[in-house]
């Protein structure tokens, strides 16, 4: 570039007396940009033919004097007016899942999802649930730093009825059981809360259908004074059983190696295994164990000739 011009726009041409008015008129302003390079800026070379801006396979951009020649419209764009190579004419780049890229129009959406086994899902396009976040940049959903989804009943918070949590958890309280009244939220249930239940096996998993469904169970073994309200949900059915020694145990699951001394029954609800399904034992006469109903008191008594005591 001659030093006298600076940062002033030229053109630069290779025939006799080409230097005119006529030829500079001809010639067109680009926007340059190396591929590595962050920013773009203005030429002051002017160009012969055509601008371009092109996004290569890696996502990164280039612009300049040339042409689009043998590469795809999408990804190349060649123009003739000054400054008109600008990035937002050719489809930017989103995430797919496995590492994978689609293209979209540069002011169209890129989405990640929070997916309903709380996984991360990503794609082109605006969002395809609630739990879900859009942005409008080049490669931008990558998922990092993706919050996890509740329901949530703070319209004033958020009037989708969806709340974005630091952690998986939800819950869901009823407030009137009769009238099926619930809130929702982020977080876990208080453990003597037997009216909340709570997940993290995915997105906005907090709901009504959720807490009808769920199976706790009061957990006890023999060295615990009292059964426990464990928050963890059980499968399939609970279970309370009274061993040869009287001693009760309680959780989840299937009745544990029953022999035919032991007593043990299953349900299907939640908090549903208390003791007072399975009999009682009581002391008989000559050490011998009877058992009874839960609500039959046992009894002992000093016989009438005050010689003995019976059971």
């Amino acid at each position: 570039m001659p030093k006298e011009v600076k940062d002033k726009q030229y053109a630069v041409c290779d025939k006799s007396l080409c230097n005119n008015r006529k030829f500079f008129d001809q010639t067109i302003s680009c926007l340059n940009k190396g591929k590595e390079e962050e920013n773009y800026k203005k030429g002051i070379k002017r160009c012969n033919g055509e601008c371009f801006v092109y996004r290569n396979s890696d996502g990164k951009v280039e612009q300049g004097c040339g042409d689009c020649q043998g590469k795809d419209s999408k990804d190349c764009y060649a123009c003739k007016k000054d400054y008109c190579n600008e990035e937002k004419n050719v489809y930017k780049h989103c995430w797919e899942n496995n590492g994978k890229i689609c293209k979209n129009k540069y002011l169209e959406e890129c989405f990640t999802e929070r997916t309903l086994t709380n996984e991360v899902n990503k794609g082109c396009g605006n969002c395809p649930s609630k739990s879900c976040k859009t942005c409008n940049k080049n490669r931008c959903n990558d998922g990092i730093g993706l919050k996890y989804f509740c329901r949530s009943k703070d319209l004033l918070e958020n009037k989708n009825g969806v709340k974005e949590c630091e952690k998986p958890e939800c819950y869901i309280k009823a407030m009137n059981g009769s009238k099926n009244e619930f809130d929702f939220g982020c977080g876990a249930c208080e453990i003597s809360d037997l009216n909340c239940a709570q997940c993290n096996h995915g997105a906005l998993c907090n709901t009504e259908l959720f807490f009808k469904n769920v199976i706790y169970c009061w957990e006890k073994d023999t060295n615990n004074q009292k059964p426990l309200s464990v928050k963890k949900e059980c499968k399939s059915e609970c279970f309370v059983l009274r061993d040869l020694n009287g001693e009760v145990k309680q959780g989840c699951g299937k009745c544990p190696n029953k022999d035919s001394k032991s007593d043990c029954k299953t349900c299907k609800k939640r908090y549903c295994n208390v003791e007072s399904l399975v009999p009682k034992q009581c002391w008989g006469n000559n050490g011998i164990i009877c058992k009874t109903s839960f609500e039959t008191p046992c009894f002992v008594e000093k016989m009438s000739n005050n010689k003995g005591i019976n059971y």
